[in-house]
């Protein structure tokens, strides 16, 4: 009986001193506004909350959505290649990066494509490609589904929304279960750099920068606890009868070294779809548009040009 009472109290000491050693306060917003913001910085009020996002180029609209975790930076790549011939547009989902938490803590699918379409109007944008990777290919979806009046093509790198066919854990699922709230407060920076090597194929391009920014991003105001409520909302997963109301030309990209969505999950979905095409990315992992902005344009310029007509 002493004995358990000893490793009990062993146990308690050492989540103590672990939580003291990985407790992180937010961020000051302005501090992060001042390093994070790009000379095409815009911000729109939508929902009770100012919008990140940035407008670069002429030509075609692209819409870029970036995944669970992440920023419009992770399209910086693309950006830079892709803001001459195109418009490109990038946005720091409700949660993430520079937008900051929803106000009302509204991370349904209704409130994702109502800002998609603020956003549009707003930028007076009449029909746009939209791109999203991982959570935000799941929202571009969506998106596609329900405007097909807007949306003139769709690009889906690496996405979420096709039901798994085998388990896979990852950094979110702690998020969503008993130690969240924890999660909230004790932050440990080693645990955002060895997510980004699991979900990079090629360890050396995960710089410190890389990290950097993921980690200070998280712990932008209200972020963290943001990150929960959205992990814990629950969206539709696809099904080969309702993935037929996409109906604009559609693009795979995929990653096939992705440790989260397998290439042959990807291939099933590809197969329900009625009008698209699915280029590998090998040697890429769940990010390909991050890790290798080279070789994903390569193959997304040449299908959208011959895919969307002008």
């Amino acid at each position: 009986m002493k004995r358990t009472l000893w490793v009990i109290l062993g146990v308690i000491l050492l989540i103590a001193s672990i939580t003291g050693l990985t407790w992180r306060s937010d961020l000051p917003a302005v501090e992060l506004m001042m390093k994070y913001t790009t000379p095409n910085s815009g911000w729109m009020m939508t929902g009770g909350q100012n919008i990140h996002f940035t407008d670069a180029g002429t030509g075609q609209a692209i819409l870029l959505i970036h995944g669970t975790g992440s920023s419009l930076h992770t399209w910086d790549g693309w950006n830079q290649m892709l803001a001459g011939p195109y418009r490109v547009v990038r946005l720091d989902l409700p949660g993430f990066g520079l937008s900051g938490p929803q106000p009302q803590g509204d991370y349904s699918r209704e409130m994702y494509l109502t800002l998609f379409e603020d956003l549009r109007k707003a930028l007076d944008i009449d029909r746009w490609t939209v791109v999203g990777n991982s959570f935000g290919g799941r929202l571009a979806g969506y998106y596609a589904s329900d405007h097909p009046e807007v949306v003139s093509g769709l690009v889906l790198v690496n996405a979420s929304g096709w039901p798994k066919t085998e388990s896979s854990w990852n950094i979110f699922d702690l998020a969503k279960g008993p130690a969240g709230s924890l999660i909230s407060h004790c932050t440990p920076k080693f645990l955002i750099e060895r997510t980004l090597h699991n979900v990079y194929a090629n360890d050396s391009l995960v710089s410190q920068d890389l990290i950097d920014r993921h980690y200070e991003l998280l712990l932008f105001p209200g972020n963290r606890d943001a990150l929960r409520d959205r992990l814990l909302e629950d969206y539709p997963d696809w099904t080969p009868e309702t993935v037929t109301s996409i109906t604009c030309p559609t693009l795979f990209l995929w990653g096939t070294e992705d440790p989260w969505f397998p290439e042959s999950d990807a291939r099933a979905w590809f197969n329900a779809m009625p009008n698209a095409t699915f280029k590998a990315i090998p040697n890429a992992g769940h990010l390909p548009m991050e890790e290798v902005p080279v070789r994903t344009v390569a193959q997304f310029q040449p299908w959208h040009q011959m895919a969307i007509a002008p």
